[in-house]
């Protein structure tokens, strides 16, 4: 064990006495100083004794700090420089740092700093003396392989058969993926066959999104089976068997046998990350899988009888919109609110008033692809008498002179938009006997969509429109 001495042993050298008593005064109780104004003085006291801490002014007569603070380093490598200067400006601190000076002291030295700069050097002298004690002790524990030798073979049989459910689950991942994809193309095609182009887009992307976390999982438990771990303990085993004879001088001489306890210790702590690791991911698979398909049930479920006005509650309506978005939502870092003060039963087409939702949602998180902020937040609220419902964002807003236009065919102010959606959910609206309109206060002002629905009683049998 490397031992250290109780104080720190220090050489100062200044050209100038004055600021060498004042070193001198301020440290003599804390350290083994020598004091000079001889930079070779210096050099030679330092290719004798052993010092820990080098101070040397910035500019001497005959040389610089920091080609004195060189040569220091060259006689001892391990001693650590301390630059003082009158002349103190950011460009010389960090030419001294960059050169290797630990630490920049101005002049007229203060006595709490220059105590503090050479506290810290202290503490992580010591540091470092306490790091290769415990490396020393770390290697005295190679003499603890012998019995750790007869817990190789049980670990290496729990790693096979956690390899072979790895090898399993994996299989089964791939498998539920590729029903995923399957189960996608369903969905566009019966989107498609129901008139819901907009609301599959939608869906699909979502889907989309969520089926990129599942690809991300299944690639790394696929990595991970294939990094063979076991092969390593197999030859750890091995290796232990065929020096069994001599197992002591094998452990504490042989290079190879000295750095197995390290291993060991990395492998333990590489096989309980990889546990944590593997449940997390599989935890997340069977989140993102349930996900999926409750998107996957809500759009059969809208597919279901299309054209049909039925006693629907809009804020189920608005709360399966909601579950549909949340994955996209979230890919854009977009926080979305539901605020509903009292349900509303009323007769519409489910199919259609979906459709208009997760259009004007759809927009919504557009309006943030040219506006980036913080906080970008949408609301949905719900009111009664008459049927009231509001889509509100803090995204880009609209210019005053194309407020009346936002509903007609073919206007748009997206680089890539075709101007269907809008006009699309103006029309649907409007087949229901309701209306739509927009509001916004100007560019980066936000803005808001309102669909109020025509007062019906929910009675009879549904209706086809």
């Amino acid at each position: 064990m490397n031992t250290q001495p109780e104080l720190p042993r220090i050489i100062v050298i200044d050209d100038d006495p004055i600021i060498l008593e004042t070193i001198h005064n301020t440290l003599t109780d804390l350290a083994i100083l020598h004091t000079t104004t001889c930079p070779q003085d210096a050099l030679n006291t330092l290719a004798k004794l052993p010092f820990d801490i080098f101070i040397t002014d910035q500019i001497m007569p005959d040389v610089t700090g920091i080609e004195l603070m060189k040569k220091a380093q060259d006689i001892n490598p391990d001693i650590i420089p301390v630059i003082i200067t009158a002349n103190a400006n950011k460009e010389s601190a960090i030419d001294a740092l960059k050169n290797g000076a630990y630490d920049f002291i101005e002049k007229p030295i203060s006595p709490i700093v220059l105590i503090k700069s050479i506290s810290r050097i202290w503490d992580k002298l010591k540091t470092d003396n306490h790091n290769n004690n415990l490396i020393n002790d770390i290697k005295a524990t190679n003499i603890q392989l012998k019995l750790q030798n007869q817990e190789l073979n049980e670990k290496n049989e729990k790693l096979a058969k956690t390899e072979e459910t790895l090898n399993k689950r994996t299989k089964d991942l791939r498998k539920n993926v590729t029903e995923l994809l399957k189960a996608e193309v369903e969905i566009k095609s019966s989107a498609v066959k129901a008139g819901m182009a907009e609301v599959a887009t939608n869906i699909l992307h979502n889907v989309g999104n969520v089926l990129n976390s599942v690809n991300v999982s299944t690639s790394y438990l696929l990595d991970l089976v294939k990094n063979k771990r076991s092969n390593i303990f197999h030859n750890i085993a091995q290796l232990l068997t065929e020096n069994k004879d001599n197992l002591n001088d094998f452990l504490i001489n042989h290079p190879k046998g000295k750095l197995l306890p390290l291993l060991l210790i990395e492998l333990s702590d590489a096989f309980k990350n990889e546990d944590k690791s593997v449940i997390y991911e599989l935890n997340r698979l069977s989140i993102n899988i349930d996900h999926i398909k409750t998107i996957i049930t809500l759009q059969q479920n809208y597919a279901d009888k299309p054209n049909f006005l039925e006693s629907c509650s809009i804020q189920t309506i608005l709360e399966d919109a909601l579950r549909m978005v949340t994955a996209d939502y979230s890919t854009h870092d977009l926080q979305i609110n539901l605020d509903i003060q009292e349900d509303s039963l009323i007769v519409t087409s489910r199919h259609k008033l979906l459709q208009v939702i997760i259009n004007l949602l759809r927009n919504a998180r557009e309006s943030f692809v040219e506006y980036e902020q913080k906080n970008k937040k949408v609301l949905i609220t719900l009111n009664n008498n008459p049927t009231t419902i509001k889509i509100i964002d803090n995204g880009v807003g609209i210019l005053k002179e194309n407020m009346e236009k936002m509903f007609s065919h073919g206007f748009t102010t997206k680089k890539d938009g075709h101007g269907f959606g809008l006009h699309s959910c103006y029309m649907a609206i409007k087949e229901l006997g309701g209306e739509i309109n927009v509001s916004s206060d100007g560019l980066q002002k936000g803005t808001s969509f309102t669909i109020i629905l025509p007062e019906k009683v929910a009675s009879g049998e549904p209706q086809e429109v």
